[in-house]
């Protein structure tokens, strides 16, 4: 009895801050739940209740009958057909991983990253290290805002080599465009995947942060990862030379409901030009061009 009065009380001097992390966690992973759900009415219905709110793009899927899926999860990460998504093909282009709002695109300056007007935010605090933040002190990155009706799958922006993945545990607060105008260093405390790649223009790093409802990501070398929290410890895993290649424009992951991608990409300043002015992108798209280093 006594262990479990202590226990209680342990529990009691949690912070409400922690208690607002425990719920985020628990949301999500009900989320992830009936997402998942194969039952034919439940999925029906949670995809009904999606169409009256967002305007999905079907004309584009493969499989253009919502109610045609297993899951609502199937229908959100929906295959899109050959040819929907040209890709830029171009050896010096860098294209948009993602379909959605290019919320900040630009140069890093001294390892400062921009998350919205007059909120700054380093590539030490989104990498998870100073090492790390260290490689990235110079170079270019883009931000990219999925909205719920968005295509959800991310792709490659260049050809590249993996070398690392981290897993980095965090919060799950929305990134919403009016969430990262208000919230200090969103992308920096959200639950997040870091992917670094070896390209021909320099050593780029994919980052898909994870949000409310979002705690699961997937990626085609790893398969599903699932939310930690706060609970959870930093994972990384090193890859061999050649053993995980992707292609620009390849699939490289998604997401099981609405996110950010935040690419960067060490290359000199000089070497970095023709931003595009666009802000509601595809994949495959140009952003930038590149130098080769």
């Amino acid at each position: 009895m006594g262990i479990v009065f202590s226990a209680f009380s342990d529990f009691l001097k949690f912070s409400w801050q922690t208690y607002c992390q425990m719920f985020q966690l628990m949301l999500t992973s009900l989320a992830h739940f009936f997402s998942h759900s194969k039952n034919k009415w439940l999925k029906n219905k949670i995809i009904l209740v999606f169409l009256t709110h967002f305007s999905p793009n079907l004309s584009e899927a493969i499989q253009k009958d919502p109610f045609m899926y297993e899951s609502f999860n199937d229908f959100f990460t929906r295959k899109l057909a050959s040819g929907a998504r040209p890709i830029d093909d171009r050896l010096n282009s860098f294209v948009s991983p993602a379909d959605g709002q290019l919320t900040q695109i630009g140069l890093i300056e001294k390892g400062d990253l921009i998350q919205a007007k007059n909120k700054k935010y380093s590539t030490s605090q989104l990498l998870g290290s100073k090492q790390l933040g260290d490689i990235f002190l110079q170079g270019f990155y883009s931000t990219i805002y999925l909205a719920p009706y968005d295509y959800h799958c991310v792709h490659m922006p260049l050809d590249g080599v993996l070398t690392t993945m981290i897993h980095i545990p965090g919060r799950l607060d929305s990134v919403s465009i009016k969430t990262a105008a208000k919230q200090d260093e969103l992308y920096a405390k959200n639950e997040r995947v870091v992917a670094i790649f070896k390209t021909e223009f320099g050593l780029m790093a994919v980052v898909l942060v994870g949000a409310t409802l979002v705690g699961s990501i997937e990626t085609v070398w790893h398969g599903l990862i699932r939310p930690k929290g706060f609970f959870g410890k930093v994972n990384t895993v090193k890859y061999k030379d050649n053993e995980v290649v992707l292609k620009k424009g390849e699939l490289m992951g998604w997401f099981h409901y609405g996110s950010t991608v935040i690419t960067l990409i060490n290359n000199n300043e000089k070497s970095i030009k023709n931003f595009t002015t666009e802000t509601l992108v595809k994949v495959g798209q140009k952003l930038a061009q590149l130098d080769v280093l």
